[in-house]
């Protein structure tokens, strides 16, 4: 989404490191991340088949198992943003009750956050849909979260619109 493309750069011109947090798969979205979405291949956080080790005469490789390592959904998201970045993060945006964790995880009493739900809410434009959403619209309600509606806050969601 452009607003979102938008909000990457801005933060990126004032120092920020930006990281993309999806329940996809992590391999998948490192080979399109940095050209789509300016983020480097090892700012991705998603989810992972788990690799092993394998030695050979050039030095070794990494191979796949048949078998998943991390599902990148859910409190799960807050531990794989520890596990990588070490810390928890100002600002994060989200969409899905699958983002709940994520976003609670953001900042803490002493450390103010910044956490954006993003509603899918423009039929016109995209697609309608709160459906897996229901409780991170509740959970952001109660808590004070922001809340982004495509609809009434986003003049444009794809570049390509007049």
């Amino acid at each position: 989404y452009q607003p979102m493309i938008d909000l990457l750069r801005y933060l990126e011109a004032n120092s920020f490191r930006n990281f993309i947090v999806s329940g996809g798969g992590r391999d998948f979205m490192r080979g399109f991340a940095q050209d789509l979405y300016g983020v480097p291949r090892e700012r991705v956080i998603g989810s992972t088949v788990a690799y092993r080790y394998v030695p050979d005469e050039s030095g070794g490789a990494i191979v796949q198992h048949a078998e998943l390592d991390a599902i990148n959904d859910g409190p799960d998201k807050a531990v794989q943003i520890w596990n990588v970045t070490g810390r928890r993060p100002i600002l994060a945006a989200g969409n899905s009750n699958g983002d709940l964790e994520k976003l609670a995880f953001a900042g803490r009493p002493s450390l103010p956050a910044l956490r954006l739900l993003v509603l899918h809410d423009d039929a016109q434009r995209e697609f309608e849909y709160v459906a897996g959403a229901e409780k991170a619209l509740e959970e952001a309600d109660t808590r004070g979260w922001t809340i982004v509606s495509m609809k009434n806050d986003w003049r444009t969601i794809f570049a390509l619109e007049a």
